[in-house]
């Protein structure tokens, strides 16, 4: 089995913003980009799954019309729910609040959002159901799943990983079952 997971690429925001699950629409740098991703893209892939997050569906509807199959949307592969921070400068949320999850951000959730042991449930899920034959899969998603997912193949958490935009991260597995 093959997996090659897809950071969507640059958002249209300014640095500094937590922005999880708010839809932010991409940066005009998309078509640049996008050639540059198509050069580390496997020569084929037989399904395709994708955030529903706008930011990831352009560019898995151009991956879709690559590799001539459609992308199926799975809300299962969205980024962290930050919650109440969501669109704040990470500079202005409250830094005692922001620490005290840092230091336990694997079962803390972000206040009305979630934890990372939300994202690694509902991402358990999804590959659970979705990713059980032994083919070549693209998933175009968010640094936080990517590096969840990482961490879930690695058996740790993965949240220090750098994740680049519109950055290809490949896995083999040699079973077609993930034991999770």
């Amino acid at each position: 089995m093959e997996i090659h997971l897809i950071r969507h690429t640059k958002p249209d925001i300014e640095a500094g913003i937590c922005y999880g699950q708010s839809d932010i629409q991409l940066a005009t740098s998309f078509d640049k980009e996008w050639t540059e991703i198509r050069e580390k893209l496997p020569l084929n892939v037989d399904r395709i799954f994708t955030s529903p997050l706008s930011r990831c569906t352009k560019l898995s509807e151009r991956l879709a019309t690559h590799f001539g199959l459609l992308p199926e949307k799975d809300v299962r592969l969205m980024e962290m729910n930050f919650g109440d921070w969501e669109m704040t400068r990470w500079d202005d949320i409250d830094q005692s609040e922001l620490n005290a999850w840092m230091n336990d951000f694997q079962v803390k959730p972000c206040p009305k959002g979630e934890s990372y042991s939300d994202v690694r449930a509902r991402l358990e899920g999804f590959i659970s159901e979705k990713l059980q034959e032994d083919i070549k899969y693209l998933i175009v998603t968010h640094a936080g799943i990517i590096k969840c997912f990482h961490g879930l193949l690695n058996n740790y958490h993965g949240m220090d990983l750098p994740i680049s935009y519109g950055n290809v991260y490949s896995f083999t597995l040699n079973r077609p079952k993930l034991d999770i």
